[in-house]
Parts: C-alpha cells; structure tokens; sequence
C-alpha cells in the first residue's frame, strides 16, 4: 500500500543498506515498513555466517584426509 516513490525509497534503502552505507529512514510508515525487512536480513545474515563457517570447517578436513591419503599412497 505504498506510493511508487515511496516504494522507491525502500528499495533504495534497502540497496544502502545491504552496501553497508548506514541509511536513515526520516519517514515513520517506511520505518515500520523496514523494521520486518531488516530482522529478516539479519537472521539470514547470522544463517549464512553458520552455513559458511561449517562449510568452511569441512572443506579443511577433506583437505586434510586427501593430503594424508596422498602420503600414504606415496609411501
């Protein structure tokens, strides 16, 4: 139920935001407009920092397992 313009200025908040710009919003609908959006990118921010961390911690045993299955097959 917003305007074009201001449908526009989320978006463009949005985009600063994500760019980690720090925006400010001055109008009180578009900040109770944000507020849901900005919780649901931070729970999906602290999401991907689990997903990348458990990927990365595999990605380094598997590199590990192949570095020693290539010493043992040297041996």
């Amino acid at each position: 139920h917003l305007t074009n313009e201001e449908k526009g200025v989320l978006f463009q908040h949005l985009l600063d935001y994500v760019n980690d710009l720090k925006p400010v919003l001055e109008d009180r609908i578009l900040i109770g407009v944000w507020k849901p959006i900005e919780q649901q990118l931070k729970r999906d921010l602290k999401k991907f920092e689990e997903v990348k961390l458990k990927r990365s911690e595999a990605g380094k045993r598997s590199a590990e397992l192949r570095a020693l299955k290539k010493e043992q097959q040297q041996e």
